[in-house]
């Protein structure tokens, strides 16, 4: 996975832990933020290899020519990480949501068995969108976000995005493929991507909506469990602490 990140400490070790249990070996975080924050906020990541962090200082858009550091970016981890077998270029915002598997490479193994596809003629898989919102302004923190399923309909225009096959691709911009290969459209009855889109964004996402998808449950079951877990710890921990504290000072 390839994305470029501002200011988005709160949520990117989410985006991380979350994407390398669906089965991602490998992530390019370009740090487009002023902060130097996030080094430390993932060392833990950076020092097991799973995470390359590269400071990316570039304008996020050119007001000329419409370049921006968002599709350099994207076209640096083409060219960089050209032997990559898939590189998936999302947002930290946007959650890979696996319908029939709960392994990413097993999904792309199976999809491309069942519907005979040649993967040397294409240069992508393209994911559609589902929109996410938060009309109840419910609290976001950690991984609860994950719990709030109210949602659109999918996007069946615009918003998509892709796995690329980089070998097959030789330029690349924010959602299609300029130079290379035809992208392959995906069914979303198999896979699309949780766009939660007020992550981060205070001035978006309150859409009032009667939709509901849960179906991201089968992939965060053991996260989240495994955070309260952790909460729990703490919890006891710090009753502890205080019990103890209480005995010595009386």
């Amino acid at each position: 996975m390839s994305t470029i990140v501002k200011n988005e400490d709160n949520y990117i070790r989410q985006w991380i832990n979350f994407h390398h249990k669906l089965g991602v070996n490998r992530f390019i975080i370009y740090d487009n933020s002023d902060k130097n924050t996030l080094s430390g906020i993932i060392s833990d990541y950076i020092n097991d290899r799973i995470v390359i962090l590269i400071k990316w200082k570039y304008s996020y858009r050119l007001p000329i020519s419409g370049f921006s550091g968002q599709s350099t970016q994207q076209n640096h981890s083409i060219w960089a990480f050209k032997n990559s077998k898939y590189i998936g270029l999302f947002d930290i915002d946007e959650y890979i949501n696996i319908q029939i598997d709960t392994n990413i490479h097993d999904f792309f193994n199976n999809l491309i068995k069942k519907e005979n596809i040649n993967i040397q003629d294409i240069g992508s898989f393209r994911l559609l969108n589902k929109f996410f919102y938060n009309p109840n302004n419910l609290p976001i923190d950690g991984y609860k976000f994950l719990k709030i399923y109210n949602c659109d309909n999918i996007t069946l225009s615009g918003h998509e995005k892709n796995f690329v096959i980089p070998k097959n691709v030789t330029t690349f911009s924010v959602h299609i493929v300029t130079k290379g290969k035809e992208m392959y459209d995906v069914s979303s009855n198999k896979i699309y991507f949780n766009h939660y889109y007020y992550l981060n964004k205070s001035d978006r996402g309150r859409n009032i909506t009667d939709i509901i998808d849960d179906t991201i449950n089968k992939h965060t079951i053991n996260i989240i469990e495994k955070d309260n877990k952790q909460i729990i710890l703490y919890f006891i921990l710090f009753l502890i602490l205080i019990i103890l504290l209480y005995i010595f000072l009386r």
